[in-house]
């Protein structure tokens, strides 16, 4: 689910066909987990004006709340690890991440997704 959030935070609104093809799913799968987090409170699922066969999926201020909250939990413990680390590792940290970086994007790009 947070990656539907991630991907929402973004981009704003978008069809389930497009946020599938971002996320590199399927409509099936994506639908379902669509769903779920409609269920939760944490997107709405609104007929397309100018479709009325497509679904527009959006983040609900609940969505963005939780997406906001899972971020700042991330980042207390990247800031915790990093402070367990010594000099030389983070050294090997922050010459290792432009490699991830290319990795991730280079996946991103294969399905379809943008980085």
């Amino acid at each position: 689910m947070i990656s539907i959030l991630t991907r929402l935070s973004a981009t704003g609104t978008l069809r389930i066909s497009d946020l599938a093809n971002r996320l590199g799913l399927d409509r099936s799968t994506l639908s379902r987990q669509v769903a779920a987090a409609v269920t939760a409170g944490y997107v709405s699922r609104t007929t397309d004006e100018s479709d009325s066969r497509a679904y527009l999926v959006s983040m609900t201020d609940e969505g963005k709340a939780a997406y906001r909250a899972v971020r700042l939990a991330r980042t207390r413990i990247m800031v915790e690890m990093t402070r367990q680390m010594s000099s030389s590792e983070l050294d090997q940290v922050s010459n290792a991440l432009p490699i991830l970086a290319r990795a991730i994007n280079s996946l991103s790009t294969s399905v379809g997704s943008e980085p």
